[in-house]
């Protein structure tokens, strides 16, 4: 599983940045947009919507749960949100596809049980502490997939499957490549052998 995290960029458009980490195979984009005003997201999501629609691709946003809902955007990451995952999967509905940022193994492992979609670990983890953080919540019977998030590099990926991994989620590794279409493809033919 790859997600491609958008994010601004200083090179292309956002709408372009998605655009191209489709046409090099990717099925889910998620838009992490910081600090934009809901104005200037609602006006980013025109364009990137029926850019996903179009393609059968996946968005989902990082915490708006009230704009994903009216939006009508697949799901949402929550990240130090203060909702509960079976809050927001009350408000968005059982089609709505709901992942869960978890700061440690035993947030990770609490998780089990919750009607969620995946569980990922937060950016800036080594693969050293990710491989530890997975065993440990593998072996407590956590079953979720697991997605790293981070400024991987295609070398880091064999690594990360190596420890468990269900898939990773990057974004500037992919945006700041000379061709993002080529390193999209390269980033999915890596992941291959973890595809679920």
């Amino acid at each position: 599983m790859l997600q491609f995290i958008l994010t601004p960029n200083e090179t292309y458009t956002m709408p372009e940045l998605a655009q191209m980490a489709i046409e090099g195979g990717c099925a889910w984009v998620r838009l992490s947009p910081g600090d934009m005003t809901d104005e200037d997201l609602r006006e980013l999501l025109t364009e990137l919507i029926p850019l996903c629609r179009e393609n059968g691709t996946i968005l989902t946003i990082d915490n708006h749960i009230e704009m994903a809902k009216e939006l009508g955007l697949h799901g949402v990451h929550l990240r130090k949100y203060a909702k509960s995952p079976m809050e927001v999967r009350d408000f968005l509905g059982a089609e709505a596809i709901i992942g869960v940022e978890a700061p440690s193994a035993v947030s990770a492992i609490a998780i089990k049980g919750q009607d969620v979609d995946y569980v990922s670990f937060p950016e800036g983890w080594g693969i050293d502490k990710i491989a530890e953080k997975v065993s440990a919540s593998r072996g407590a019977g956590l079953e979720l997939p697991i997605v790293a998030d981070g400024c991987f590099s295609l070398a880091d990926i064999p690594a990360l499957l190596a420890a468990k991994v269900s898939g990773v989620a990057v974004g500037r590794p992919i945006a700041d490549s000379v061709d993002p279409v080529e390193t999209t493809a390269a980033y999915l033919s890596a992941l291959t052998p973890n595809a679920r």
